[in-house]
């Protein structure tokens, strides 16, 4: 992150600055390619703050999926990231330009305090909803003891908390209104994003594929499980696969007639990404909804 982007975003004390950083060498060591290219089409004053969220969003992430721990052992990590972020967000109006209002939190070290920092002062400047953050830690949490969602709209209500909420919040630093669009392009993007996931997913226990679309499918969890584990594409699979990837077009569909194209960044990011994930269907498509042909190049 460069020091024109800090003092185009009004970020000014060094410990601030120190953590907005860390949030930028955090994400550029990790496979965010897509955030990268997204993030420079933004001005330089939005930069930091995207870095900030998308920081906490994916740490957050990696706590409640963490392959080597269990799902106690993952809850107690979370349960630990999350009250520290709301310590900090609640601390007090402090803004890093010199030591700021109320009483802010004492320095410590560690990326976790650092990407939490970063984004108190994201959601504070930006005007962010603790509802709305409290409403996606709390999906967050609940979904490390899930294995499954027994329909669709089971699974949107899961979706409105871990994806809707981070598409308000990008919505805030897009300059973009639309509630009901916001929501369905997080939607298309985590359904998307389910298929590209479904290996890894299931390796921790998860499958975010509807278990009533298993029964409308001719199929069964074992069955989707056994073909997952075999990388082999049954007809049960494919069908499967099929039904999901019909779903998040819709979404996508959703979102992109909600957000036309229209002249500034926040519509431009927008129609990227939904761009990026539309290609990412179509490929599946091309391959007959086998997913281990369509997202292997992309492994």
């Amino acid at each position: 992150m460069s020091t024109r982007e800090l003092d185009a975003a009004g970020i000014r004390g060094p410990l601030l600055r120190h953590a907005y950083r860390r949030c930028r060498r955090l994400l550029s060591g990790r496979d965010h390619a897509l955030q990268g290219w997204l993030r420079s089409r933004l001005r330089p004053a939005v930069r930091p703050y995207w870095d900030a969220m998308f920081a906490y969003c994916g740490y957050a992430d990696d706590l409640t999926d963490d392959p080597h721990r269990g799902p106690e052992r993952r809850r107690a990590d979370f349960d630990r990231f999350a009250a520290l972020s709301f310590r900090i967000l609640d601390s007090g109006p402090g803004r890093g330009r010199g030591q700021g209002r109320g009483r802010p939190p004492l320095p410590r070290p560690g990326t976790a305090y650092s990407v939490c920092l970063a984004f108190a002062d994201l959601a504070r400047t930006w005007h962010l909803d603790r509802e709305s953050i409290a409403i996606a830690a709390a999906a967050a949490r609940d979904d490390i003891a899930v294995s499954g969602y027994r329909t669709a709209a089971e699974l949107e209500r899961y979706m409105y908390g871990v994806s809707g909420q981070p598409a308000r919040w990008a919505g805030a630093l897009l300059g973009l209104r639309d509630d009901a669009g916001l929501l369905a392009w997080g939607y298309g993007l985590q359904t998307v994003d389910s298929l590209l996931d479904l290996e890894e997913d299931l390796r921790l226990g998860k499958l975010y594929l509807p278990l009533e679309d298993l029964r409308r499918c001719g199929t069964t969890r074992e069955e989707t499980e056994a073909a997952v584990a075999a990388r082999r594409a049954t007809d049960g699979l494919r069908r499967l696969v099929g039904v999901q990837a019909d779903r998040a077009g819709r979404y996508l569909a959703e979102a992109a007639e909600r957000f036309r194209p229209a002249p500034g960044p926040g519509h431009e990011v927008v129609h990227l990404s939904l761009g990026h994930a539309r290609r990412l269907v179509a490929v599946l498509e091309q391959y007959g909804n086998d997913p281990f042909r369509a997202f292997s190049p992309l492994r």
